[in-house]
């Protein structure tokens, strides 16, 4: 059979995955206090720019043309040859993840205060509402996948570690 590579499930659960394993002590609590020390760092950044999701879109293409679609050896993937996304590929892109991820905390944080304070009896524009949507639906998703893929991974090592002898 064909072995695929989605880089989809790479990005959003495998990498942080294997980063909450190595680098956390396999401790999600312990990743998250890490990104809410970044999103605070960064929130000293905050600027014009965190509202306007234009930017963020040219951003994440910027990231995926200039980074995301290389492998190990910088070549760029392509469906047509095989390539290889290991220990290269993982150390270059886990600060880049942990970046994005800040980042998107501290846009949330900085959207929910401009809805905070434009709570008066004004309401958003569609276009606003429409992004607040996508936001909390992607976050959420995001965050129960991720979430559910580290949960299920630690109980089948719980029990793979009770079937082995000692």
């Amino acid at each position: 059979g064909e072995n695929l590579t989605y880089l989809h499930k790479i990005w959003d659960t495998e990498i942080i995955n294997v980063r909450i394993n190595r680098h956390f002590q396999s401790d999600v609590n312990l990743y998250y206090e890490y990104l809410k020390s970044l999103m605070f760092s960064q929130s000293l950044l905050i600027n014009e720019t965190y509202n306007d999701y234009k930017i963020w879109i040219d951003e994440s293409v910027d990231y995926v043309c200039q980074q995301v679609y290389f492998d190990d050896n910088n070549i760029k993937l392509s469906v047509s040859r095989n390539f290889a996304l290991g220990e290269k590929y993982f150390n270059r892109n886990w600060p880049l993840i942990d970046q994005r991820l800040a980042q998107a905390g501290c846009r949330l944080a900085s959207l929910l205060n401009q809805l905070a304070k434009n709570r008066s009896s004004r309401k958003l524009p569609p276009n606003i509402q429409i992004l607040f949507i996508v936001l909390f639906s992607g976050l959420a998703i995001g965050i129960f996948a991720a979430l559910s893929v580290y949960l299920y991974k630690r109980q089948k090592n719980k029990e793979y570690d009770s079937l082995t002898p000692e």
